[in-house]
């Protein structure tokens, strides 16, 4: 029997983008979704993807549930117990992750977050105590480890091409749109988080994540335009073995993101990805091979990894991007920020509040 899968959380563009990606993965039943209380009193708000090249628009709890073929529910923990659901994707509002686990981990069912898992230092281990402690499995969000072109580079570094991975140095640009999904009253978090946990995933998977030692950071506010705090970042992360990582990261409400590349040096050879998100580059002694990938629209990664995460639920296990891996990926990214508040490298693991 294929796994029963809901959505809880309804607000903001993941709330759309997974189900899109659920309702259109046949190896699933995706057959309910249900609000989380504290959006309700905040305002629900329900992005649609934009079809590609036109406007967005926002819909309707009534026409999400129609167009999707599920049934809707104000209360997560009812709708997992009434349709004996295998899974759920956790959206809505980072700010309620940590109360939307605390509240359905002990149901048993297995968690997709949106990203990122959380945002603040925190609930870190809340989040991953309950996991934890019910057996829950896992899998978190992030959409350019399933680009194709990302996962080839993968894949090449993988079978050994490279030799000896010595550096890497993730990118990304990114639309500046954070403000819109930060409900109101909630102080809104720039690319520290939100936005830099694509590079802090990406750095720490190419380099098979190597304990870190320490980051570095500088964070700027060069676009007037872009409503966030910073729009524009400059990181370097030391892993314990003397290994070197960087991450590039910009942001504006003018650039058609995210967009996002690697570019990977090792010891008899050196990888890229373009920008465009579909093609890359390897260079070795043997010469230089190029591969291309088609990558037509944004929800394609989604697809990508939606199913890697129902596959992990029929097979009762953590996705390759688990909630504590991603946890790694936000504590630098908390790291980056904090360095670059302080104008100083910042010793990880962080100290968790008392």
């Amino acid at each position: 029997m294929p796994p029963r899968v809901g959505i809880v959380g309804i607000s903001g563009y993941y709330a759309f983008a997974f189900a899109e990606a659920l309702w259109e993965n046949h190896g699933v039943e995706f057959v309910a979704a249900s609000t989380w209380p504290p959006e309700e009193e905040r305002g629900v708000s329900i992005g649609q993807i934009p079809p590609r090249g036109g406007a967005s628009r926002r819909t309707s709890l009534e026409e999400y549930g129609r167009h999707f073929e599920v049934r809707m529910y104000d209360d997560p923990v009812a709708m997992i117990s009434q349709e004996s659901l295998d899974g759920v994707c956790i959206c809505g509002n980072t700010v309620d992750h940590r109360d939307q686990v605390e509240a359905i981990a002990p149901t048993g069912v297995h968690m997709f977050f949106h990203k990122p898992v959380c945002d603040e230092l925190h609930d870190i281990d809340p989040i991953l105590g309950a996991i934890h402690k019910h057996g829950i499995k896992t899998g978190a969000c992030n959409p350019a480890r399933y680009d194709d072109a990302i996962r080839q580079a993968k894949a090449l570094i993988d079978a050994g091409d490279l030799g000896d991975v010595m550096s890497v140095r993730a990118y990304l640009s990114h639309t500046g749109s954070l403000k819109s999904r930060v409900p109101a009253g909630v102080e809104m978090r720039g690319p520290e988080v939100h936005l830099g946990f694509y590079t802090a995933d990406l750095t720490q998977w190419f380099m098979d994540w190597a304990e870190v030692e320490s980051a570095f950071a500088h964070y700027a506010k060069l676009n007037p335009h872009d409503a966030q705090p910073q729009d524009s970042a400059k990181g370097l992360v030391k892993f314990k073995d003397g290994r070197i990582g960087s991450m590039d990261l910009y942001c504006s409400p003018q650039w058609p993101g995210p967009l996002w590349e690697i570019e990977v040096m090792g010891t008899a050879g050196f990888v890229r990805t373009s920008q465009s998100t579909s093609q890359g580059t390897l260079f070795t002694k043997e010469g230089i091979h190029g591969f291309q990938h088609d990558h037509q629209h944004a929800k394609r990664v989604h697809l990508n990894e939606l199913d890697a995460w129902v596959t992990a639920v029929k097979d009762g296990l953590d996705c390759e991007l688990s909630a504590e891996l991603a946890a790694r990926g936000i504590e630098l990214c908390l790291a980056w920020k904090q360095s670059s508040d302080e104008n100083r490298p910042v010793t990880l693991p962080l100290a968790r509040p008392a």
